[in-house]
């Protein structure tokens, strides 16, 4: 019970990272793609 519950925050926490850092990712991409739109 203890072990599957700990399993359990593990995946969620990862979850919420790896949704977080894509969200930053795309963030940036897009930050760079208006910039250079604007430079050109």
């Amino acid at each position: 019970m203890f072990s599957s519950y700990m399993f359990i925050n593990k995946y969620i926490a990862k979850t919420i990272f790896a949704n977080f850092f894509t969200k930053i990712f795309y963030k940036k991409k897009e930050l760079n793609y208006t910039l250079l739109k604007e430079i050109s």
